[in-house]
């Protein structure tokens, strides 16, 4: 009974854990491409793709556009699933739908009767600098586990494919969560005495074009079990908290070589990488001071160091301690303690910025920054001692965003430092574009226009080139100068269709259209229009009081945390009125994407649109269950193929999608929540089994999936 649970157990564990690679289809084709494709690519090349891969058996479409002999010239979201199939099944890595040199190589071979062996497809090289891996490292490799680690050029994610030598597609697959230019990856339950093949591998999402990806692998490097640790192996020693203050606290350890100091923290519990401190220099003796700390909060903290290894076939050795726990002091410290405030980022330009604020007492000046987000290695800036601080930033680059952090060291009035530090919080801001060329203009209603309630309308913009890739905010002011968002964020497509709401109010405005991302650039209506009830128009009563009206908003989701492609499921939103006015009847727009927005639709993968009843006001801002809130539901289908464009996609929610409810916030109406998708294999596992496992992958609560577990233990008899 027992061999008999171990393997049918194995069996479901890889529903989760694993996917069969596809096989790949005997394919004639006369293409010829001389360019790379991409979603929004036009052109005669697309058009032969797309026949290409109907006449392979990789469907563009079962119907219209794109289906057998209705081929289009345009690359859409059905053509990059189509060549993501087509690359999955030809071996080709990434699978993500960009048909770069190696997917027009593999063509070429695949349609000369050739086989192409696994590779990285890394597109056409742009002016920027592409995604690169650098020092790879295997480390602290024992008989049953080792760490992998590496270096990107840029913020990047962490995942590594592996397998006993030599290496085996697809291979196994290991993920770190978050994005870092510092990788690190411990791969455990590894047999003894076993050689093994390992790819690192990191992905890099443009901020401006989130659709097009960047990725960068490793050579195989090849390591051993049955290695083992040399006496004179580096380790970490005596490592412990002390000092801890509301914002800071010092990590201090030993080890028997000189080595550097570095010490990676998060908010209780560890989650990687942590936020990175280091003290420069080589030492046994290492310590290191961190900062920019919350009260009252407990903190997870890891010592590490390296060194270079001369004996070693690597090229560092590394040394890290187990997790230190600490939890710094609350916020009613002593009033002697240095403290920042007031801290803030002034006077921005295209290259240049000025950071400032003020200490308690006589204190160091120093900055730390990175382009968005903060990550380390970063630049550090250091200026005179005072209690009010000020230091310039430049050589910063035009219309980028970048994260910095003050930071002050206690001084003695002849200027000798005292071991007591403060921090900020981490400060976002924007430089400026560098050139004038950054404009947005109105065009239409750009004043005298007479407009009717419950009638479209068509709002148009132009915009220079540097400012067209930003989303835009669409807002009407009226002639008192009051200000209402009429749109939060829409794609710049320079136009914007405008059902006015039945109930909207009478009178005269102006439309503005601002850059959602590059600051102080926005255009208005030279003049006003108006907007009336039509020839019947009785005289309209005063709006009423800003604070006497309805606020229908997202309150929560329910929804599976895990998911597999084609899975039926049932998703609920809830919505609530926190207004102090009762709310007439609406609507919520839902979607599954592939981003947390709406205003990205080409990453959409489907929607719906869910009535929403009349709801009471609330007299405050929580849940009240049966009154004020509701719960709508919408049966869909996990999109089939979610795992070709993101391990995780979003269920986006926006309440009142038409703006037809004057709100007294319009800001607030749309949300988001995660659901992370679990690659669907080939089952081999009984209908018993295989039950089992489809409820367990729905459960939220890890009480009622421990509940479960035991339950189907104990009904296949295993008791132990």
């Amino acid at each position: 009974m027992y061999r008999q649970f171990t393997l049918g157990w194995s069996s479901l564990l890889a529903v989760l854990l694993f996917a069969v690679a596809p096989l790949a289809h005997a394919q004639t084709a006369s293409c010829v491409f001389t360019r790379d494709l991409s979603f929004g690519d036009s052109g005669s090349d697309v058009k032969c793709l797309q026949q290409y891969l109907n006449s392979t058996g990789y469907t563009v479409a079962k119907t219209g556009a794109g289906s057998t002999g209705r081929e289009t010239t345009y690359f859409g979201t059905k053509l990059r699933r189509a060549v993501s199939d087509w690359q999955k099944a030809n071996a080709l890595v990434p699978a993500r739908g960009y048909f770069g040199p190696l997917s027009r190589a593999a063509y070429t071979a695949l349609t000369t009767s050739s086989t192409t062996a696994p590779q990285i497809d890394q597109g056409t090289a742009t002016s920027s600098p592409a995604l690169s891996i650098t020092n790879t490292r295997i480390t602290d490799v024992t008989l049953t586990s080792a760490w992998l680690w590496w270096d990107t050029n840029k913020p990047a994610t962490t995942q590594a494919y592996y397998s006993p030598a030599p290496y085996q597609y697809p291979g196994i697959e290991r993920l770190a969560s978050g994005t870092s230019t510092v990788h690190a990856i411990q791969l455990t339950g590894l047999q003894q005495n076993t050689a093994y093949d390992i790819i690192a591998v990191s992905r890099y999402v443009s901020s401006t074009t989130p659709h097009m990806y960047e990725y960068a692998s490793s050579s195989i490097m090849r390591f051993s079990t049955s290695a083992t640790s040399s006496p004179d192996t580096l380790r970490i020693s005596n490592a412990q908290v002390s000092n801890v203050a509301t914002q800071a606290a010092t990590i201090s350890w030993s080890t028997k070589k000189v080595a550097s100091s570095k010490v990676f923290i998060s908010p209780f519990p560890y989650v990687y990488p942590g936020t990175p401190w280091e003290t420069p220099g080589l030492t046994k003796n290492h310590t290191v001071r961190v900062g920019n700390l919350q009260p009252s909060t407990t903190y997870s903290a890891i010592a590490v160091s390296d060194v270079t290894a001369t004996t070693s076939p690597f090229a560092y050795e590394y040394a890290s301690s187990s997790i230190l726990y600490f939890q710094t002091t609350t916020a009613t410290s002593s009033p002697d303690e240095l403290r920042i405030s007031n801290a803030q980022v002034m006077s921005m330009g295209s290259t240049k910025a000025t950071v400032a604020w003020s200490t308690n007492k006589l204190s160091s000046t120093e900055v730390f920054f990175s382009p968005a987000p903060y990550q380390y290695p970063n630049t550090h800036l250091v200026g005179g001692n005072s209690v009010n601080h000020g230091i310039i930033l430049n050589g910063l680059l035009s219309d980028t965003i970048y994260d910095v952090i003050a930071v002050s060291r206690s001084m003695s009035p002849l200027g000798i430092p005292y071991n007591e530090y403060a921090s900020s919080s981490v400060m976002r801001f924007r430089t400026q574009v560098s050139t004038s060329s950054a404009s947005i203009t109105v065009t239409s209603p750009n004043g005298g226009e007479q407009y009717v309630r419950g009638n479209r309308y068509n709002l148009t913009w132009t915009t220079a080139p540097s400012a067209s890739n930003s989303p835009v905010q669409l807002s009407l002011i009226a002639t008192t100068s009051a200000m209402q968002t009429l749109v939060p964020l829409t794609t710049n497509t320079g136009s914007y269709s405008w059902r006015i709401p039945t109930t909207f109010h009478t009178g005269s405005y102006k439309l503005r259209v601002s850059d959602a991302l590059i600051a102080n650039t926005y255009d208005n209506s030279d003049n006003y229009f108006t907007v009336t009830m039509g020839t019947t128009t009785p005289t309209q009563p005063p709006p009423p009081p800003i604070n006497n009206l309805p606020d229908v908003t997202i309150f929560g989701y329910k929804s599976p945390l895990t998911a597999t492609p084609n899975q039926n499921v049932v998703l609920s939103v809830g919505i609530r009125n926190a207004g102090l006015a009762s709310s007439s009847a609406s609507q919520v727009r839902v979607a599954l994407s592939a981003r947390s927005t709406f205003y990205l639709p080409e990453s959409v993968f489907s929607e719906a649109v869910l009535n929403v009843p009349a709801l009471p006001a609330s007299s405050r801002e929580i849940e009240i269950a049966g009154t004020n809130i509701a719960w709508v539901n919408w049966s869909t289908q996990i999109p089939g193929n979610a795992t070709s464009t993101t391990s995780t996609i979003y269920l986006i929610a926006r309440a009142d999608p038409n703006n037809t409810l004057l709100e007294s916030n319009e800001n607030n109406n749309e949300s988001a929540t995660q659901i992370n998708i679990k690659p669907q294999t080939s089952s081999i596992l009984t209908p018993e089994q295989l039950s089992f496992a489809n409820k367990l992958a729905t459960l939220g609560s890890v009480d009622e999936a421990l509940r479960l577990l035991r339950q189907y233990l104990y009904s296949i008899g295993y008791s132990q």
